[in-house]
Parts: C-alpha cells; structure tokens; sequence
C-alpha cells in the first residue's frame, strides 16, 4: 500500500504571459506571497514541479527556478523522496530579533567566563602593556625577542634591510 500525503491545490495563480515580469517571477511571487498571506501554511507540500507545470501550462524550468528561489531564501524546504513542504520557520520571524536583556553593567565589569577564561583573562591583565618604539626612519619597529636588533640604524622594517645580528635564512 502506498503512502498518500495531502497535497495544497495552489488554486489560480495567473501568470500574464504579456507582462514584462518573467513568468518564473510572477510565480515567485504569487508563491510567497501565499506563505507569508497564510493561504499557504507552514509544512503543507507543495505539488511537484512537473504537476505544477503541467497545472500552469509553463515549462519545468520556470517552476525549477520560482522553486529553487524560494528554497534559497527559506520560505520552502525539500528532501529527496519527501517532496517540497512549506518551511516551518519563515525567514521573516528571523529577522525579528528579541533585543538582549543585560543587567546593571559597569565599564569595567568583566564578562561570565568559564574557568579556563577567568586564567587567561587573569594573565592578560596582568600583562605589562608593550609599546613599539619609532626607528630612526620613523616606522615603528616591531619588538621581538627572538631577534632584538631587527630594528638598528641599519635596517628599517618591511625595507627588506637585514641586521647584522639577524641569521640569515635560505
């Protein structure tokens, strides 16, 4: 016995053949505008393409391409085998964010951290602050501790100039 599911009839969506909106366009809109109007709900699946198709008198391209529109942009979900359903969460909900609910903060209250994150916040703040120094040329030079005397008179950073004291690498 084969399963039957409930298929939505899409009524008359007429597209105008004459009008300068394309017809995978007007299809497009006629669709949305069903799911965000609620004639069309939430989980309730859609005909195939080939039906639809067939019911508008249009090509399959023209339904493929309202249909991959729509599945794009989340107002439609489909599974291979289980046809294509109305989403259940339409993009317009998401765009309505809740706004965040914060309690009396002061600047320099710290955020709820894990363990792990109070230790590491802990050593950054106990850090002393590093100021690069300006180099003779007037860039700053970049401290290091691996090579110290990057930053002589000789050698200015990004220049490509080499300290004396600098290994070579090749």
């Amino acid at each position: 016995m084969a399963k039957r599911r409930a298929v939505v009839t899409i009524g008359t969506l007429g597209l105008e053949r004459a009008s300068s909106v394309p017809l995978y366009r007007q299809l497009y809109d006629a669709l949305r505008d069903a799911i965000l109007s609620g004639r069309l709900r939430p989980g309730s699946r859609l005909p195939s393409t080939r039906a639809l198709a067939d019911d508008l008198g249009a090509s399959r391209n023209t339904v493929l391409a309202a249909f991959g529109q729509l599945l794009a942009e989340g107002y439609l979900e489909g599974r291979v085998g289980a046809g294509t359903t109305v989403a259940r969460t339409l993009p317009e909900t998401l765009l309505r964010a809740r706004p965040e609910v914060r309690g009396p903060s002061s600047p320099g209250r710290r955020p709820r951290l894990s363990r792990r994150g109070a230790q590491l916040w802990a050593r950054a703040a106990a850090l002393p602050t590093r100021r690069s120094r300006p180099s003779r040329s007037g860039r700053a030079c970049r401290a290091s501790t691996r090579f110290p005397s990057t930053c002589g008179p000789g050698s200015s950073p990004g220049a490509g100039g080499e300290s004396p004291a600098a290994p070579r690498l090749r």
